[in-house]
């Protein structure tokens, strides 16, 4: 059911992407230590999603502390971190379906984001292998984060508030869910259909169903 409307998502969104890159021409800090290079927001490039898009193997994408009218894609990408710095919120303001999207990509990390008030997924992580989440922080969505047909997925030290239903896993394998707080969701703090081989440690729940794990296999 979901996978018509995510090819649509992901034709439009690719265009968009592509536009605002086009609109930019940034200067990287290349001091990064000789892994890859520091690109940072704004001072380097002034969209997030620019960045993002931009950045290579190897790369580090730095976001200065502020709020973010903005939303991060990213697609076919390996060995990437896209991190906080301070107090960082991307905010789509119900304009956008997420806030981000990982697709495709293996060795993803986003650390240290507030995320909000995205139509529907705050993120969204879609054949995907060794994708971290940490330090993160999501409010104010239909579902926090929704995983589907990915493997060895990381969510730690992170906050999910103010959803529908607060994690979604759907035909994965290799998750786990650490020391995460999720509170205020309508539904369950965290459903599962479909997954194998999942560890949940240091989770707190406070809502209306709690954790189903009806669907791991």
């Amino acid at each position: 059911m979901l996978s018509g409307v995510l090819r649509l998502m992901t034709v439009l969104l690719v265009i968009t992407v592509l536009t605002s890159a086009l609109m930019i021409s940034p200067t990287l800090n290349t001091s990064s230590g000789g892994s890859g290079r520091v690109i940072r927001v704004p001072q380097d490039c002034p969209s997030v999603r620019g960045a993002v898009f931009m950045a290579e193997p190897g790369d580090t994408v730095i976001i200065s502390e502020g709020l973010y009218k903005d939303f991060i894609y990213i697609e076919n990408k390996h060995d990437l971190r896209i991190i906080g710095e301070g107090n960082v919120t991307l905010d789509v303001d119900r304009r956008n379906d997420f806030v981000i999207y990982i697709k495709n990509s293996r060795n993803i990390t986003i650390s240290g984001l507030s995320l909000t008030k995205a139509k529907k997924y705050n993120v969204i992580i879609e054949n995907s292998t060794l994708i971290t989440i940490e330090g993160v922080r999501t409010y104010d969505s239909v579902l926090g984060i929704y995983v589907v047909e990915s493997r060895d997925i990381s969510i730690k030290d992170s906050w999910v508030n103010y959803t529908v239903r607060g994690i979604g896993i759907e035909k994965s394998e290799g998750l786990s869910i650490v020391n995460t707080e999720i509170i205020n969701s309508a539904y369950e703090a965290i459903e599962a259909e479909g997954v194998s081989n999942i560890v949940i440690d240091g989770v707190k729940s406070e809502n209306t169903t709690g954790i189903d794990l009806t669907g791991v296999v």
